[in-house]
């Protein structure tokens, strides 16, 4: 249950430069009552309060705004939720924008591991409400409430632990999963995977592959690093990241992009198909020409294509006994079809 406190709109007071005449009562209680100097007026007497009472139709506590002066001399609209408040301070378009925008600010974004620990026992609805909607880039106006979302993402095998600290966006107008990339703090690209089966186009693409993205590299905790073709790949295990495709072209500027985080190995996995391969096989070259640490994932034995569709299958992974060093031996094993 999300629940908006008065510390919650004192931060956002504060951090808008509205608190410095800022007087609150009955904090402790159901009745709170904020007053600070009206924004629209030359107020110096605390005309406007954000307060606490029950919605007189439905009987539920809600959160209110009255600007006196305001509404006296430009009318009803500086008066009403909360919401209506917040769209007027930062400018929003509507009342939806501005209910994301500070819940996901001063709420969500709040969120530690350990809320979000212990039996599993999450709707996907919860799961996705924890997941991270920035409305700043791209301007979606995504809404709070996407179970069928969540179910999708449980659906192609992603569960709690993987999904609590990635970034997602959510595009309504065309159902779509959103992943950006993000490269020192920026976000430099972005990828939509349709939640709807059987559609066109799967996957819809940002302009600027250029830049030669790798999703999650940032997210990446520890030593090892796991490189795959796809992000539903990617999330199967720890510590994975996606280069988007089979890209040969893109070798070299990958290759730098991850010598650049001085893992101590590096493990290629790619998908189980002819380009998959070719791309494994180029980006191993690569590294390894100033790299000593890494290895290859072999698919000898196995029909699935990738590795979620090896988890949704129920299929062992075995990283154990499949991930090969990459020298001279795999590569001879390789040659002769033992390896792939």
């Amino acid at each position: 249950m999300i629940k908006i406190t008065p510390e919650h709109i004192i931060q956002f007071l504060q951090d808008e430069g509205l608190s410095s005449s800022l007087r609150t009562k009955n904090l402790q209680k159901e009745n709170w009552k904020i007053n600070i100097n009206e924004p629209w007026e030359n107020d110096t007497k605390q005309r406007c309060g954000i307060f606490q009472a029950r919605d007189k139709k439905t009987g539920k506590l809600k959160i209110f705004f009255n600007s006196f002066k305001a509404v006296a001399n430009m009318g009803d609209d500086y008066r009403g939720t909360f919401w209506k408040f917040v769209k007027l301070i930062k400018h929003f378009e509507n009342l939806e924008e501005s209910k994301i925008w500070f819940l996901h600010k001063y709420i969500l974004g709040t969120f530690t591991k350990a809320d979000l620990q212990g039996d599993y026992h999450y709707t996907a609805k919860e799961i996705v409400n924890s997941l991270y909607f920035p409305l700043e880039w791209p301007r979606w106006e995504p809404k709070i409430e996407f179970e069928e979302y969540g179910t999708y993402l449980f659906n192609r095998g992603a569960t709690l632990e993987q999904l609590q600290n990635i970034k997602l966006f959510i595009n309504p107008k065309e159902k779509r999963l959103v992943f950006p990339v993000y490269e020192n703090n920026t976000m430099v690209f972005y990828t939509g995977r349709t939640i709807e089966l059987h559609a066109k186009v799967p996957w819809k693409k940002s302009s600027g592959e250029g830049v030669f993205p790798v999703w999650n590299l940032e997210n990446v905790n520890g030593d090892v690093v796991n490189i795959f073709e796809g992000i539903f790949d990617a999330l199967m295990i720890p510590n994975g990241v996606a280069i988007l495709g089979a890209n040969t072209y893109a070798g070299e500027a990958i290759v730098n992009k991850l010598l650049y985080k001085n893992f101590l190995r590096i493990n290629l996995f790619f998908d189980n198909d002819t380009a998959g391969f070719a791309a494994k096989y180029q980006i191993a070259e690569l590294l390894s020409e100033k790299h000593n640490n890494v290895w290859i994932y072999n698919y000898v034995g196995i029909a699935e294509k990738d590795f979620n569709s090896m988890k949704v299958n129920g299929i062992d992974l075995d990283l154990e006994n499949r991930l090969l060093p990459w020298n001279l031996k795999t590569q001879t094993m390789i040659k002769l079809g033992l390896v792939k």
